[in-house]
This record gives C-alpha cells, structure tokens and sequence, in this order.
C-alpha cells in the first residue's frame, strides 16, 4: 500500500461510520501527500467547494504521522482560521480524530487553541495549534503586551494551513498585504503552506502569491458532477425584500407548496448580530400566537458570535445531530423542526445541511459559502432564498454593490449559475475587480507600518508600540457567570523571592454559593493590597441544569465572550455592578500554577476597581460581565448604555 493509501486508511479510521467516499477529497488528500513528498519549496493551493471535507484534508498528514509515529514531513501543524467560533469546533473534531488514533494516550499530545477568546493559553506552541488570522499575524510579528510569547521553533517546523483565507475581509485590504509578507518569509524559508479554499477571488490570490511559483488542485465542473455524494439545490430565488418575519413566513410557505410538507431544517443567516437579535425576538413572540400557525412547528435555535463558548459549543452540537451527516442524524427524532438563526459562523467548519436556506445578500463568495449549507448530503434537495440588506455592514459597501448587480443581473439563471464552479469563480472574480480598497486611516496606518517592520527576523520596537493607539486585536474577553454558579476561592498573599514573586495561599478554599458572594469578598478585599481573591474553581451552568465544577482556566474560557473595543467606544453597562452602593468593574488576571505556592492548579485573581478609574486601554483583557445582560439566545446584549 502507497503512503498516500495509508493516509486515506487512516481519515477513515478517525472519522469512522460518518466516513463516506468522496473521490476528489480522496485526490485532494493524495496529491497533499505528493506535494510534501516533494517539498517543492511552493505554496499549494487547493480548490473544492463546500461540502468536501477540506478540513479533514488540511489535517490529513498530521492524522498520518501520528498514526505512525512518524514526522517525516513536519514537526508541528498550524491551523488558521478566519473566525474565532470556528477554532472550537476545528479544535474539537482534530482532540476527536487523535483520540481514535491514541486511545487514553492523548493527552501525550498538544492541541491548543489561540485566539482572543483562549484565556490561559500560554505561549505559542503545540503539536497542533488552532488560531485565527489575526492571533497568527501578530504571533509571528511578536506583538508586544500580547499574551502570546512566540518562540521561532514552532512556526519553522510546522505546516502551515490556512483555511478559508478570502473570508478576512476589510475594507483597506491591509489583512492581505501583511498575510504576504509573511508567507513569502515561510516560503523564502522552506516552511510548507497549504491554503484550502472553496471561494478564492483572483486579486486575492495575487495580492497573497504574486512573482510566487504555486502548485494547485482545482477541479472542473465536469470533474464536481461526477461526484454522487452530495444533494443539489433545485431552485436559488433572489427577493428584493428585506429579510424579517414575513420573508421567513413566505418562504417556508412557498416550499410547503413546492414539495407538499414543510421544510424541517430552515437556515436563515443575517450579516449581523444586531439584525439576528431583532428577528429573533419577532419570531419568538409569533411563534407563541395563533397570528402566525406556521411557526408552531418548529424550534428556534440561534448561533452567533455573541454567546458563551460553552453555550454555543451546546447548541452546535444540538444542530449536528439534527441537521449534520444523514449517518448521524437518524439516531436523533428525525420528527423535530428548527428554525436556526444564524450569522457567519454558519459558512465554514460546520457539516450540516437544510431544506430551506434564507440569507441576507451578501458578497457573493460568502453567499456560495451558505449555499453549501443546503441539500449538502446524499439525495437531498434544497430551496436558497436571497433577501436585501439595508446596509452593508459589516461588508465593504462596494462588494456588496457588485454583489447586487451580479446577482440581479444573473436573473432566471441565478440557480445554474451559481451551482456551477467555474461560473461561480468567474462571477467572483468579476465582483472583486469592482471592488476599491479604502484609503487608510492614519491610527491604522501607524498600526500597520509598525507590524510590517516586525514582520521579519527583527524583535518588535518597544518605543514604537508604546505609541500605538490602535490595535487590530483591540478585544476584550467578558465572563459571564451563571447568577447561581458556585465557586471554589482562596485568599493569597504576594511573595517575592530573588527568582520573581509568586503567591502563597493565606487563607481557603472556600466555597461561594453565586457571584455576588465573591464580588462582595473581592470589594471587602480591596483595601488590603497585600491580599488578592483567587478563584480556582466554577461552576459551569448550561439551560438551569449544574454539570459541575471545572477548573478555572476550563471555566474562563467556557463562559466567555469576546468583544471589540473598537466598534465599541468605551466599556459597555454589562462590565458595571452594583456593589454596596457603588459602581464597580472587575477585573480578571490569570496566574499558572507555578506562579501559586501549594496549588497544583491555575488560578485566577479578580479585582474591584471604581467604574470611574482610569483604566489603561489594553492594561486589562479580562472582565467579569453581569449576567442580566446575558440571555442564552440572544447572547450578550452590548446596546444599552
């Protein structure tokens, strides 16, 4: 058996019954293979639309070579992702296919992720690191006062895979300017780099590989409908309507029509939060009314950026077992309906499938991209319905202006056309040479010119970064505790020693029965500087029901919601409590267990500061976020001021 026969025998294995033959995933894998055998010293860019398992190919070689015990082609693997929620999930499947391989020897190996919402990550290392682009630009650009310590080892023995690339729009284009120059230092250094796609515009793919030599799979038309596995969409309609209630009403009433039932899997997918948030709230109250019947039938689920890690880990398992491969969806009540709510976190990582896709017009790559999310699987049919936007956010107003045309001008074609890979490619294409990249502003200018000088084998300026008013990764993580979560807390005191401080427990554990317990200790604690409240331990909470206590660092990241300071001026109401009368923020550091005398455990100090103090943008990362402002559909509501 070839070596590239053994790697296809080992995805089977680690997928196990889900695993269905797909032969141009099968090619994709081998031809992988061949490129590292040859280590041609090129970027390789491969091309497949939704639905092929690109991330089961991108993680191929290192499913391989832990199998084997054998790292013949590399050291470490490096997975990039363009959105933080995908990580999870990317991070999850990978622990899921190298505990099939290792058994209870898994822990023996490294899978971590790294990104705004990892708290308690550490340095930038693994034996398989999940991270997002952003966290990935600055690792390597060693960004000073990040939490990351980035040591040049990891990303010189690693592969490099960059998944979904074309989805890390902004308007200024600069994400693609400094993504160059850092793969032109991996390639000009013999690191390999493997960039999976489905939707890559052309001036895209020159801006990240021009005067680069590539090598590329990129089947044809022909080629994808030899293909047997996959379900087909039988009608795209665009509508000129805005997406609210009624479009979903209507378009589940059309399908009725159509195929004589209702759909039982209806995706409906919003460019934001915000307009998520407003239908939801229409949908539910209707849905509890005799004004609307047709919404009797079915469960609403909502999925977005805006929830806590765990909740949202909790609802898209929830939605694979009902809407993911057909092999696991029939163990489930294939009786029940849903309704899913959801913004971009639905266009990649996510193998599942609907009757009836509506969704918000968007840039035409990303339109693609839901589309795989209907009649996905084996002999399923499915019906896309296009609705308006009445503003483009949070898409570059010229792409989604060529996106309109493009799709209105298509007109009775538009279900051909945009089933059709190369014609797909082409219509792309055409929307992005329409497409003016922003002047840029001179805060993110300042920003950029200093990463771009870090970008290479020099260490960041100090003096430069001091300057700096704007960061790209301007984030704050907000935890949200259950109201009623039980916490396990100590009293430390600080001590410092010729090799750096550490702190020593004074007093604990104890056990808090809720939140307000520990805000009240943290506040009492305030005036004693040489006392700090640590918590070790939460207590995780999902739909009213306990699942017991964690450790901190699990539950930090568990009940965590990361948000951006600047799209959001200032620190939002839900960061504010109401302690013995008086405003207060609370702020959250994390300690390693080496830093804690007698505790064999991470830990976490949290702090009370006056709401009023002056805090130094990006000195904290961490707050503890009030729970009334948590709604466990809605996610965290950031509007009320």
């Amino acid at each position: 058996m070839s070596i590239e026969d053994e790697v296809i025998e080992v995805c089977r294995h680690v997928v196990g019954k889900g695993y269905e033959r797909r032969p141009l995933q099968e090619e994709a894998i081998k031809r992988v293979i061949r490129w590292l055998e040859n280590d041609s010293g090129r970027p390789f860019i491969l091309r497949l639309p939704t639905g092929y398992g690109k991330t089961l190919i991108g993680l191929a070689p290192a499913l391989y070579q832990i199998a084997r015990n054998d790292w013949r082609y590399f050291r470490s693997l490096t997975y990039v992702l363009p959105m933080r929620a995908l990580c999870s999930q990317v991070a999850e499947n990978t622990r899921r296919y190298v505990h099939r391989i290792l058994s209870s020897q898994v822990e023996s190996l490294s899978i971590r992720e790294f990104h705004g919402g990892a708290v308690f990550s550490g340095r930038f290392s693994g034996d398989i690191i999940v991270t997002t682009y952003d966290t990935f630009v600055y690792a390597y650009a060693r960004k000073l006062g990040a939490m990351l310590d980035y040591p040049a080892g990891t990303l010189a023995t690693s592969l490099i895979v960059l998944d979904e690339a074309q989805m890390i729009q902004d308007e200024e284009f600069y994400s693609y300017t400094l993504l160059k120059k850092i793969l032109k230092a991996f390639i000009d250094s013999g690191i390999p780099v493997l960039l999976m796609t489905a939707t890559l515009p052309e001036k895209i793919k020159q801006t990240l590989f021009s005067n680069m030599g590539l090598e590329e799979f990129y089947p044809s038309s022909e080629d994808l409908a030899r293909e047997e596995f996959k379900g087909f969409i039988t009608e795209i309609q665009y509508r000129r309507d805005i997406l609210d209630v009624n479009t979903i009403k209507e378009s589940i009433e059309e399908y009725e029509k159509l195929f004589g039932d209702y759909p039982r899997r209806v995706f409906v997918v919003f460019n934001t939060v915000e307009r998520l948030r407003n239908t939801w709230e229409d949908l539910h109250l209707q849905s509890k009314t005799e004004k609307e019947p047709v919404f009797k039938h079915y469960k609403i689920i909502c999925l977005h950026g805006r929830q806590k890690n765990i909740e949202r880990r909790y609802k898209i398992g929830k939605v694979e077992r009902l809407c993911g491969n057909p092999t696991i969806r029939l163990n489930t009540i294939v009786s029940e309906r849903i309704i899913l709510l959801s913004t971009q976190v639905i266009e990649a990582g996510l193998d599942i499938s609907g009757d009836l896709l509506v969704t918000e017009l968007a840039p035409v790559d990303s339109i693609v991209q839901r589309i795989g999310r209907c009649g996905r699987f084996r002999g399923e049919k499915g019906v896309v319905v296009i609705t308006e936007v009445e503003s483009s956010q949070p898409y570059p107003r010229d792409l989604i202006e060529a996106s309109r045309k493009t799709i209105r001008e298509a007109g009775q074609n538009i279900t051909k056309k945009l089933q059709d890979y190369e014609i797909v490619s082409e219509l792309i294409n055409n929307v992005y040479k329409e497409w003016t990249p922003r002047e840029i502003e001179p805060d993110l200018l300042r920003y950029i010119i200093y990463l771009e000088k870090s970008l290479g084998p020099l260490n960041g300026d100090l003096e430069a970064a001091k300057s700096l008013t704007f960061k790209m990764d301007d984030y704050i993580e907000v935890i949200l505790p259950h109201s009623n979560a039980k916490l396990i807390y100590c009293i430390a005191e600080e001590a410092h020693y010729i090799d750096g401080w550490r702190l020593r427990i004074f007093k604990g554990p104890f056990l808090a029965s809720n939140i307000i317990e520990i805000l009240d200790k943290a506040y009492k604690l305030r005036e004693e500087s040489h006392h700090l409240l640590l918590i070790i331990e939460g207590e995780d909470i999902i739909n009213d029901t306990s699942i017991g206590l964690k450790n901190i660092d699990e539950w930090v990241n568990d009940n965590s919601v990361s948000i951006s300071l600047t799209k959001h001026k200032g620190l939002p109401k839900p960061l504010r409590w109401k302690i013995s009368g008086k405003e207060l923020l609370f702020t959250l550091s994390e300690v390693p267990e080496k830093k804690i005398e007698g505790l064999n455990k991470p830990a976490i100090i949290i702090r009370a500061i006056e709401a009023g103090e002056r805090i130094k943008r990006g000195s904290v990362r961490i707050y503890l976020g009030n729970p009334d402002f948590y709604k466990k559909d809605l996610g965290l509501e950031l509007n009320e001021r």
